[in-house]
């Protein structure tokens, strides 16, 4: 079921038995036929916090648990509510996302899981197991604080992933070694600079046709050999509340020169009113 506003799915909410955007929050009831093909044979499945809570309620009945997601967190104060809860004892589980691995100290904790590591490394981002693992190092890192030694389970299906392995043993040395041998080889930051242009208007034809066109600007200008232009190219998610989005990528070793050529085209290009136009210099997520 795919949101009317962002192309993206949405997303089964159990508790409220709907399903939600999690990008505009438009929801919307659970069908009892399938809007394709009028089956009535459906079946609801899910990989999230709420699955998890429930699966920890039936294997662990006795155990008080606690979810902090931003569903649980919706009301105002809820979440030192459930830090308090969990930290003075009174909850013994806890279930959360990535927040949950930053700028939290629980002595008392001594084993942390993490559920479906591949999710943040298979994100289309050049810092994708960057990211994994300083979150897996800083997940594990929650357990063990206290006079008991800790553990950390992590489910995954690429356990020989370097960034996996590194991470399984703090081994930051390694990582960096591996992760920098990688971005070299492709020409990624910190060996070079890029420069995104990201266009989005509510009117899909024509960003599209004003995406190609500054594309083709950007090229008839470009006389520098050391700047390239990438695009243009739907973003990940191409729609998001209403807007489709498009990018152009400029690479090259000096910004202040892909910035300087950039200046020159802008400075006398002339954007529809429809549109709007964001530059964004380094950017630090591509969706």
């Amino acid at each position: 079921m795919q949101c009317k506003h962002c192309q993206i799915s949405l997303v089964y909410h159990f508790d409220r038995q709907n399903l939600i955007c999690h990008h505009c929050r438009y929801k919307t009831a659970i069908p009892s036929i399938c809007p394709e093909c009028n089956s009535a044979y459906l079946r609801y499945f899910g990989v999230g916090t709420q699955k998890v809570e429930s699966e920890l309620h039936r294997l662990f009945p006795q155990a008080s648990i606690a979810r902090m997601d931003s569903d649980a967190l919706a009301k105002r104060n809820a979440y030192f509510e459930v830090f308090n809860d969990f930290k003075s004892g009174r909850k013994n589980i806890l279930i959360g996302t990535q927040m949950l691995a930053k700028g939290l100290d629980f002595p008392n904790v001594t084993l942390v899981g993490v559920v479906a590591a591949d999710i943040t490394l298979n994100l289309p981002d050049f810092r994708a197991s960057e990211r994994t693992f300083s979150l897996l190092t800083q997940v594990a890192g929650r357990a063990g604080r206290g006079a008991i030694q800790g553990k950390a389970i992590i489910q995954t299906y690429t356990p020989d992933h370097y960034t996996i392995t590194c991470a399984l043993a703090h081994d930051y040395h390694s990582f960096y070694k591996q992760e920098m041998a990688s971005r070299k080889q492709l020409y990624l930051p910190p060996y070079t600079h890029l420069v995104a242009l990201i266009l989005r208007s509510k009117k899909e034809q024509l960003v599209k046709q004003s995406v190609e066109k500054l594309a083709q600007t950007l090229h008839s200008k470009n006389k520098d050999d050391n700047i390239e232009i990438i695009g243009p190219a739907p973003l990940p998610i191409a729609k998001i509340k209403g807007y489709y989005r498009w990018t152009i990528i400029l690479k090259g070793k000096d910004v202040f020169k892909i910035n300087k050529r950039l200046a020159l085209v802008l400075k006398n290009y002339r954007l529809p009113a429809a549109i709007k136009l964001v530059v964004d210099v380094d950017p630090l997520v591509f969706i």
